[in-house]
């Protein structure tokens, strides 16, 4: 039986582009299939494909034109809104000053609020006030009325056995 022992990685130059690889076959000479189809196109005169080899095209081919510059320049400005945009729409989380700036608007509505809630809640005891004062006032002008009025007050004691008409008394 025989026995499968696996060869170490090397670096080889590909025999058509001259641009280092790494491989574990002893017998490789091109980098990949590209360059081994275009060697056997170059060898057997076929045409169809450039022949020149990789590292010729990368540097010799690349034109400085005003339409590629802005071709180029069109492609980092989507690239870069893109980003934006998707970072816009991630980032979800906001920040510890957006956290405090909207804890501090609402503490000062709830100042507003309570500030606003004094003022009614004077105006209410103010209006309770002058009720006991006209009950009072009709009581005595008429004895009937006393009656009545001292009926209605024990019935909302009854009723409404926490408040009393003249709570602000």
């Amino acid at each position: 039986m025989g026995y499968y022992r696996p060869r170490p990685t090397e670096v080889k130059n590909c025999k058509h582009c001259a641009i280092s690889f790494e491989t574990n076959h002893k017998r490789a000479i091109y980098c990949g299939e590209s360059c081994r189809v275009l060697a056997y196109n170059l060898r057997h005169g076929l045409s169809g494909h450039d022949q020149e080899p990789k590292a010729k095209r990368a540097a010799g081919k690349l034109e400085f034109s005003l339409h590629n510059t802005a071709t180029i320049a069109a492609g980092v400005l989507v690239a870069d809104a893109t980003k934006a945009g998707l970072n816009a729409l991630f980032d979800v989380q906001p920040t510890n000053q957006t956290i405090l700036n909207e804890i501090k608007a609402l503490r000062q509505e709830n100042q507003a609020l309570r500030t606003k809630l004094t003022l009614v809640t004077a105006k209410v005891d103010r209006v309770a006030g002058f009720v006991g004062d006209a009950k009072h006032g009709i009581a005595a002008l008429d004895p009937s009325a006393h009656a009545a009025i001292v009926g209605s007050e024990q019935r909302h004691k009854l009723l409404f056995p926490s408040s009393s008409p003249n709570a602000g008394h």
